[in-house]
């Protein structure tokens, strides 16, 4: 409820452009609300994914159709994305990640784990890497290359989310 009433007033998405839903402000005018946020510890966790690495880069290299698909909702606040980047072999190295996405004649057939993905339990949709092409094969020639984003529903049957119980109690970080 709060993210929605941020972007009914104009404040969730403040310096996207316009035809994407924010107001077209400055990243600092955006600064500067986040940070007041922020010393009142408002609720907006949650809308982190989306209105910061969801949308920017929909905006940048998304089709038109993910672009009708993804941002109205973000700029929204009615949807939750999470982040699937880290796995238990991989960590920080993002590059050495181990999850595999292979054309199965239908789409993409994406197996592997991540861990440490905030707020999967409530997400919507998942922003996840994947290995497209193996190290040493066609232009993978280091393990940097050969990656790529995919945007993922989280309703998929097939993806299984457990919360990753800790010392303080519940947490909003999960294996998937």
């Amino acid at each position: 409820r709060f993210c929605r009433t941020l972007a009914e007033n104009g404040l969730l998405c403040l310096a996207w452009p316009e035809e994407f839903g924010g107001r077209g402000a400055s990243v600092w005018e955006q600064t500067v609300v986040r940070e007041e946020m922020w010393a009142h510890h408002e609720p907006r966790g949650a809308q982190y994914m989306g209105v910061n690495w969801v949308g920017p880069t929909l905006m940048r290299y998304g089709t038109p159709e993910q672009q009708r698909l993804h941002l109205p909702p973000i700029a929204a606040g009615e949807v939750i994305w999470c982040q699937g980047f880290s796995e238990p072999e991989a960590g920080s190295d993002l590059a050495s990640l181990r999850t595999a996405a292979r054309r199965d004649g239908h789409g993409w057939l994406i197996n592997g784990q991540k861990i440490w993905t905030s707020y999967a339990t409530m997400a919507q949709w998942c922003f996840l890497l994947a290995r497209t092409t193996k190290v040493g094969e066609g232009a993978a020639q280091k393990k940097q290359q050969g990656l790529s984003i995919f945007l993922v529903p989280m309703d998929d049957p097939a993806i299984q989310v457990r919360p990753i119980r800790t010392m303080m109690g519940p947490h909003h970080l999960n294996e998937v």
